[in-house]
This record gives C-alpha cells, sequence and structure tokens, in this order.
C-alpha cells in the first residue's frame, strides 16, 4: 500500500502525513509513523536503496519516465484517440487493444480496500470502461458489427447501466438486420435506468432508436471517419498493467 501510494505520484513528495491518512485514513495506530519508516526501509532492501527518496516533509519515488503500466495504458488511449481523429481506423484499434493489454485485474486490486486508493481505482476503472467501449466503437466503424454482437451483449449484462454500451449494442443489432432485437434492447436498457435510478434513457440512446424506428441509422464509417447511410434492413413489421508487481490491472 505504501510502495503503491508513492508511485500514484511519481516525481513528487507525499509526506508522511498523507502516508498516515492514506493508509490508515482516521484511526493510525500510534506507531503510524515508525511504521511507515520501517517499511520504507524494507521496500529499499527489495528494490535497491534508490527505489524510495526520502525528501522533508516525507518520500518519494523518481519519475521513470513512464515506464508504469498505467503510463503505457493512458498513452495508449492517447494514441488510439489520434489515429481515430486521422481516419486511421485499424492504428485506432491496434492502440486500443494494446491499452487492454496492460490490465491483468481490477485496478489497484491487492490494495483497493486502502482509503487513499479509492479516487484512483475510480479514474482507473472510468479510463477502462472508455477503452472498451472506444475499441467496440472502432470495430462498428470498420463494419465489424456481426463480430461485436455477442461481446457487447457480455457488457451491458455485466454494466447495464452505462447507456453508451446499450447505444453500441443496438447499432450492431441493426446493421446485421436484426431491427427487432435493437429495439428490444433499448426496452431492456429503459428498464434497467428506470428500475435502478429512477431515470429515463438520455438523449444519445433515445436517438438511436428513433434512427432504429425509422430505419436510418448511420452506417460504417470506414477509414474515411465520415458516416454513410446503411441500407435498411429488410422487415416486414417493426416490433417494439512501471514497477514490476504493479500495474493497472493489478
Amino acid at each position: 500500500g505504501l510502495l503503491t501510494q508513492l508511485l500514484l505520484a511519481p516525481g513528487r513528495v507525499v509526506s508522511v502525513d498523507a502516508l498516515t491518512d492514506g493508509l490508515w485514513s482516521d484511526h493510525p495506530p500510534a506507531t503510524a509513523v515508525k511504521a511507515i519508516h520501517v517499511h520504507v526501509s524494507h521496500l529499499r532492501a527489495a528494490l535497491g536503496a534508490d527505489a524510495v527518496h526520502t525528501r522533508p516533509p516525507g518520500y518519494l519515488v523518481t519519475d521513470a519516465g513512464g515506464a508504469r503500466d498505467v503510463d503505457r495504458f493512458e498513452r495508449a488511449l492517447d494514441a488510439a484517440a489520434e489515429a481515430r481523429a486521422g481516419g486511421r481506423l485499424e492504428h485506432a484499434l491496434d492502440h486500443l487493444r494494446a491499452a487492454d493489454g496492460w490490465w491483468r485485474g481490477p485496478a489497484l486490486a491487492d490494495v483497493a480496500d486502502l482509503p487513499f486508493a479509492a479516487a484512483a481505482v475510480a479514474r482507473l476503472a472510468s479510463l477502462r470502461d472508455q477503452a472498451v467501449d472506444d475499441r467496440m466503437a472502432v470495430e462498428l466503424d470498420l463494419g465489424r458489427h456481426e463480430r461485436v454482437v455477442a461481446d457487447l451483449e457480455a457488457l451491458v449484462q455485466h454494466d447495464p447501466l452505462r447507456e453508451r454500451r446499450w447505444e453500441l449494442l443496438m447499432t450492431a443489432l441493426y446493421r446485421c438486420g436484426r431491427q427487432a432485437e435493437a429495439l428490444d434492447a433499448y426496452a431492456r436498457a429503459r428498464a434497467h435506468l428506470v428500475g435502478g435510478l429512477g431515470l429515463e434513457p438520455g438523449p444519445a440512446l433515445q436517438r438511436v432508436e428513433r434512427h432504429v424506428l425509422h430505419q436510418d441509422l448511420p452506417g460504417p464509417s470506414r477509414a474515411t471517419g465520415v458516416a454513410a447511410v446503411a441500407p435498411k434492413p429488410a422487415f416486414s413489421t417493426i416490433t417494439a498493467r512501471a514497477i514490476s508487481g504493479w500495474s493497472a490491472g493489478a
């Protein structure tokens, strides 16, 4: 926990008071400061004398120039966004797959119950969700709707309150010619949102439903980044992963 707290602030001094709060919150033991000094000594013994530096009023680990798994993950996200904006969809997909490869489980799983971890876990989990959604969206942009339907079904079951995934699932189903199932997905999404949050679907999800109903949902953008109108499906009726041992995912 002490190492992770320092790693989340590379190149910056983390005070002993902040380390104490992050490890024990409002209930530190009487020996908290001594315990931190002892743990720092253990870290230096395990990782090398220069692994943790003493800098009043606390300690720091050197910024390793983006060597943390989380740095690599975030760089891959940035590269994917740049490639996608430039219409280089295959490159964007490669970067998003690389980003996913730095994960090996939930964020900070070994220390997630410590007080300092909550904010970092929430941020990293949100970024990972965004990366997964972006990867599905790029697959759709490349016209691979049939390939991603099963993955999207699993994703909406895992997090049924995440509206963007329902939008992607409805789009994939519609482009597969499964308009009735796309509308059923909207009904399922609405049931989850109303039942779980007491909220109606947001404007983006409602817009996808209208496009499905009117059979004019835009088709895949391909490598141009410009959406085309997909052919209307034939329907007779419409039924309503730094430092070794720690990563973004370990």
